[in-house]
């Protein structure tokens, strides 16, 4: 028997339903390609993304990796430079080790008959100049290049630990051409010095220290010292903010400034 397509639609439910199958077939499937599609799209940008974050984190440890290579670097000329500073230090306390033991072992009192008598005690001193003295406190002047590498506070209690040397020696050097050598804690240029890094109450404590007290310029030298020590550690530790720094540098500087050649703001009389 023959079936027209008039039966054969209306077997199947009439053309609302035909129509109604036809489009839920092909919006199924215009909606599995567009998901393929999507998919398809959506893993190439994630591929993407994953190449090009790939290359960050790679360039990104290769930034870190020259950063720290640079600090590393960074770090050891900054040592070399700090243990220059402290050869410095030593050579500056030896090349004043005559003056320091001439105050250290005598008193005031003693300190002119020593030098009349061409006492052994005085035999490390009696050559000292201002000339000298001159030569011996430019012996450590090649350090200025390592000053970026040092820091503004290391540098400037090296410059006054360098002054204070070369203060006292100069009192000597006055004082023996003068045919009289003073206490040394009568100078106010060695006062002036110290205050400029040590507390006020150490200050007075040293120069107000008894004659008989042979131990207080030994003293002083080890708080000068200590403040030096004490400053490459916190350099080193990287402790102390560069803010800080800055600060406590600017501080120091403004009242160094007025440093002369001998260790005070004019020229010793």
């Amino acid at each position: 028997m023959d079936i027209t397509w008039g039966q054969l639609v209306a077997a199947l439910g009439g053309w609302a339903v035909i129509s109604g199958a036809v489009a839920g077939f092909l919006s199924k499937l215009l909606t599995e390609r567009l998901i393929y599609k999507w998919r398809r799209e959506e893993q190439a940008l994630v591929e993407t993304l994953r190449a090009q974050i790939e290359r960050s984190q790679a360039l990104f440890q290769a930034a870190i990796g020259s950063f720290q290579a640079g600090q590393a670097a960074a770090l050891e000329e900054r040592l070399s430079a700090v243990q220059r500073l402290w050869r410095g230090v030593l050579e500056l306390r030896d090349a004043f080790s005559g003056v320091l033991f001439f105050f250290t072992i005598l008193l005031p009192s003693e300190y002119d008959d020593a030098l009349r008598r061409d006492d052994t005690l005085a035999a490390g001193v009696k050559d000292l100049d201002d000339e000298l003295i001159t030569e011996k406190m430019q012996r450590t002047l090649d350090l200025e290049s390592d000053r970026p590498l040092l820091g503004e506070v290391l540098w400037l209690r090296f410059f006054v630990y360098r002054a204070f040397m070369g203060r006292l020696a100069h009192v000597f050097s006055r004082g023996k051409s003068a045919g009289h050598v003073e206490d040394w804690r009568s100078d106010p240029g060695i006062k002036q010095i110290l205050s400029f890094v040590l507390p006020e109450r150490d200050v007075d404590a040293i120069i107000g220290s008894p004659p008989q007290d042979v131990g207080a310029l030994q003293h002083a030298v080890n708080q000068l010292e200590s403040l030096i020590l004490e400053e490459i550690s916190q350099l080193a530790s990287g402790t102390r903010s560069s803010q800080e720094s800055f600060q406590r540098a600017k501080e120091l500087r403004e009242v160094v400034d007025r440093l002369g050649p001998f260790g005070v703001g004019a020229a010793p009389r």
